[in-house]
């Protein structure tokens, strides 16, 4: 039957392409719109000393990758994130206090964060009080700070605390008898001072002397003359030796103790407050090796901070390319607490609700006064203490060649007295509680390659790799378990094996097959994580701590750095259909709720946590790759029956046969696709097959009514054959679009 109706196809098809892309540009706006919130701001301050303070700029590049981070997955509450920067140049009382009166009298923030040196958040904090306004301090450690303070919290220790883990640490490490403290005269100075000579002077030791030092405003020549009469004071030719120097100073009077100490050649045993306590400190010498043996408190060592901190970390790196520091986490950490606080006590920044939200604000934080109500942040799992601190053990370090590493032995308080009989060498009493000194493994890993990665059925992959542990002392190394391989792995044969100066050093080869859990919901654009994880079966948390051995791994443990030497090492070089991204090496706790029968845990409610050394890898589909093995073939079936529509006089027996075939050659295709994934939901490649039969279904039904109306009336059939070769192009497309849209465009991938 030939027809005599001549439609425009260019013109209707034109219009149904403009449509489509219509349609969809519509959508993508409208996606957009709803993830940009266009309500007023939720604010959050934050107080910064720009003037000859370590704080700056960091804190305020934290402020604007937080912002920019929140805000870019929604805002928080149905609002964007504003944090608004005030600042108190170097941080003095009399400046900080005008800063601290703008924030009040601006009266949008629910939560200020800030300032950065004891005196001026003391002089502070009666301010932020009495306006009713919640504060998180995360630089200043004196107990003043939060002492008595309602509305202060702080994500740090106090002088106190660290005093005496300093004083501990001196006597019972490094086996000092005699101390030497020298101190600043503020509060910070005394209040650390006093912690530490009241620690050690319990624990049998003698303060020899407590010499102060004056301020030291810059780094000259005469801050290293004042340092160098400080200590000439301290090491009298015919006086009692100092023993180990505490310092309880800041960081310019530190830098010039350092300097003085070497030029003055008297080889003196340093121990720093935390300040002190980063690879930051080692920049400001030109000459960094004269840091070698020098140690100091850490409040965020990245080297043993969980996975948090390592996100963080890598964030913060590759937004600005430079490392970050302690202060950086503790800030990042403030940011990411108050943004919890909003979200759990629904606040939304209005003028007429301000002043409730904010005692709402400050009531939950109180709430999060046990490790079951935790908040995960780059230091650990924070909660507050009665005094609105949150105070986990700090971590102690030395340098050695420029860099800051983990100290072989660390002090970490024993959770659950019951597993303490007797004091032993290894534990230290503090008062009531006792302390373990526990035991450092510097552990490195070297990956040779990744095989055999089967995410979709056997959710396996094989890892061919080297690690190696440096420690003192005793190591039961084939009790270290792989929590996640196939079959256990045992460590028995080194490769190499030595021992020099009471240092040992062991390394292995493994090569094992490792199992992970996967989601593959969004299969085939879906991204997932390859895990290598091991812990001590014996020894808990309390007793041993993986360190990544920076120094052994050319301080390569994260990032675009480790992934170009794994690539240049060709360690996917196999995984082609795989695409590696953010590897990263960390060390978190593994936790066992169980008590196993445990006379001293059962009834504890406590966790046994032991120390984990992890390596983490994010793999992604090479999409091409993938499209070009297993869909290619769907494309042309699709494409061979949109071409059946177009067989001449309507050969409608014809079309109805092509596309039943396709259609269960699609089926087959599917199940056939769908066999190789061991899981038991729909992914979304599913709903693209769903979809496509939707699409053939209402083909052939549209076929079918041409059909039946054929000999009736041509005008009637041609417009079903006309509506049926539009539909299919235009279904396609939009359909396409769509998919996109979900599991492309809308997760940035």
């Amino acid at each position: 039957m030939k027809s005599s109706f001549r439609p425009n196809w260019i013109r209707n098809g034109i219009f149904i392409l403009l449509g489509v892309l219509g349609l969809f540009i519509s959508l993508r706006t409208t996606w957009q719109g709803s993830a940009k919130t266009d309500a007023t701001p939720i604010h959050i301050a934050i107080v910064i000393p720009e003037k000859g303070a370590d704080s700056f700029p960091e804190q305020k590049n934290v402020g604007d990758m937080f912002m920019q981070q929140v805000n870019a997955a929604g805002g928080v509450n149905g609002h964007p994130i504003q944090i608004d920067y005030y600042y108190d140049g170097s941080d003095s009382p009399d400046e900080a206090t005008p800063a601290a009166q703008k924030v009040v009298a601006d009266n949008q923030a629910l939560v200020v964060i800030g300032h950065r040196n004891s005196n001026s958040s003391m002089a502070v904090a009666p301010i932020y009080d009495g306006a009713g306004l919640p504060s998180i301090n995360v630089g200043a450690s004196a107990p003043e700070i939060t002492t008595d303070r309602l509305w202060a919290f702080r994500l740090i220790n106090d002088t106190t605390d660290l005093g005496r883990y300093a004083a501990l640490y001196a006597h019972a490490v490094l086996g000092y008898e005699t101390a030497t403290i020298v101190y600043e005269e503020n509060n910070f100075g005394k209040t650390l001072t006093d912690s530490f000579a009241k620690a050690f002077t319990q624990k049998g030791g003698t303060i020899v002397y407590q010499q102060p030092i004056a301020g030291i405003p810059e780094i000259n020549a005469a801050g290293l003359q004042v340092a160098k009469e400080v200590v000439q004071n301290i090491t009298p030719a015919s006086g009692e030796k100092p023993g180990l120097v505490f310092l309880a100073v800041t960081l310019n009077a530190a830098h010039e103790m350092v300097l003085a100490n070497h030029d003055l050649n008297r080889h003196l045993t340093m121990l720093a407050s935390y300040a002190m306590g980063d690879i930051h400190f080692a920049e400001r010498f030109d000459d960094p090796s004269v840091l070698d043996g020098f140690y100091a408190m850490s409040l965020l060592n990245y080297e043993v901070a969980g996975e948090a901190a390592q996100n963080f970390y890598n964030d913060y790196y590759e937004m600005y390319n430079t490392t970050p520091s302690w202060h950086s986490g503790t800030t990042y950490d403030a940011f990411q607490v108050a943004l919890q606080a909003i979200k759990a006590t629904q606040a939304t920044g209005a003028q007429n609700s301000l002043k409730n939200e904010r005692v709402n604000i400050r009531n939950y934080l109180e709430s999060l006064n046990t490790p079951d109500k935790a908040l995960d942040g780059a230091r650990g799992q924070i909660y507050f203490d009665a005094k609105h601190n949150f105070s986990p053990p700090p971590t102690f370090g030395l340098f050695q060649h420029g860099n800051f590493i983990p100290a072989p032995i660390q002090l970490r308080p024993v959770q659950n007295k019951n597993l303490v009989n007797t004091l032993t060498d290894n534990v230290v009493l503090d008062g009531n509680n006792y302390i373990y000194k526990t035991k450092v493994v510097y552990t490195g890993i070297h990956l040779n390659e990744v095989v055999d990665v089967d995410v979709d059925k056997a959710h396996t992959f094989t890892a061919d790799f080297y690690i190696w542990f440096r420690y003192q002392g005793d190591l039961d190394i084939e009790s270290i378990e792989f929590l996640n391989a196939l079959e256990p792995i045992e460590l028995d044969t080194p490769v190499t094996t030595t021992t020099q100066a009471g240092n040992n050093y062991r390394l292995y080869r493994v090569r094992a097959e490792f199992r992970t859990t996967f989601d593959l919901k969004d299969y085939p654009f879906d991204k997932q994580e390859l895990t290598i994880q091991f812990r001590h079966r014996a020894l808990t948390n309390e007793k041993l701590i993986y360190v990544e051995d920076a120094l052994g791994m050319d301080q390569i443990t994260r990032g675009s750095a480790l992934l170009a030497r794994l690539n240049s090492d060709g360690v996917f070089a196999s995984a082609t259909d795989w695409l590696a991204s953010n590897p990263r090496i960390f060390i978190d706790v593994h936790a066992d709720k169980s008590s196993f029968g445990n006379p001293a845990l059962i009834g504890s409610q406590k966790n046994v946590e032991s120390s984990t050394f992890n390596m983490k890898v994010d793999i992604q589909r090479n999409y091409p790759r993938f499209m070009l093995k297993n869909l290619l073939a769907l494309f042309c079936i699709v494409a061979l029956a949109y071409v059946s529509l177009f067989l001449p006089e309507y050969n409608f027996e014809s079309a109805i046969s092509v596309m039943t075939g396709s259609l269960l050659s699609i089926v087959f295709f599917h199940v056939n696709l769908s066999g190789n994934l061991n899981v038991g939901y729909n992914v979304a490649l599913d709903y693209v097959f769903y979809a496509t039969y939707i699409l053939f279904i209402l083909e052939l039904i549209t076929i079918v009514l041409a059909w039946h109306q054929n000999k009736k009336d041509e005008k009637v059939v041609h417009g079903y054959m006309v509506f049926a070769r539009i539909l299919y192009p235009a279904y396609l497309l939009i359909g396409s679009f769509l998919f996109l849209w979900i599991y492309i465009f809308a997760r940035g991938l």
